[in-house]
């Protein structure tokens, strides 16, 4: 069940992010988009989709589990990318994550393909917590109904 639920992710992710940047023009200078153009977009679209589902998954959310998602996933993710893209490589991407988070199209297929996913996780979660309940669910309902 999970691997086809991955599987149906990858492919939301992969898709909107090449239906999005099938026009091969990144900004108004004409620069194309390449190779990393699409990988920064379908991982950060991966980090954000993968973030959403632990803390689904997780059925502890509190504070403190909130800000280390966001200092280990999300902080971690955007300074690795500042400091990779800023040193200079054989692989030639100098500051193309500069030049992709200027263009509203990466917001906007980044959203687009996070949403879905979140949609599917939340239907799935919500399915299988309150239509197809297992002793777990019914034992953590007890006992958060004997804590209030």
């Amino acid at each position: 069940w999970w691997i086809l639920v991955g599987l149906s992710q990858a492919i939301v992710i992969f898709g909107v992010a090449s239906i999005a940047f099938s026009s091969n023009i990144l900004n108004g200078k004409g620069e194309s988009n390449d190779m990393w153009t699409m990988s920064i977009t379908i991982f950060t679209s991966l980090m954000f989709v993968v973030s959403n589902k632990l803390m689904i998954v997780s059925k502890t959310m509190d504070l403190i589990f909130l800000l280390l998602i966001l200092l280990s996933s999300y902080l971690t993710y955007f300074l690795y990318l500042w400091v990779t893209d800023s040193w200079y490589t054989i692989a030639e991407q100098h500051f193309t994550f500069e030049k992709l988070f200027s263009n509203p199209l990466f917001y906007f297929s980044v959203f687009l393909s996070v949403s879905i996913c979140l949609l599917v996780d939340l239907l799935i979660e919500f399915t299988s917590t309150q239509i197809l309940k297992d002793p777990r669910d019914l034992l953590r309902e007890q006992v958060i109904k004997n804590k209030g």
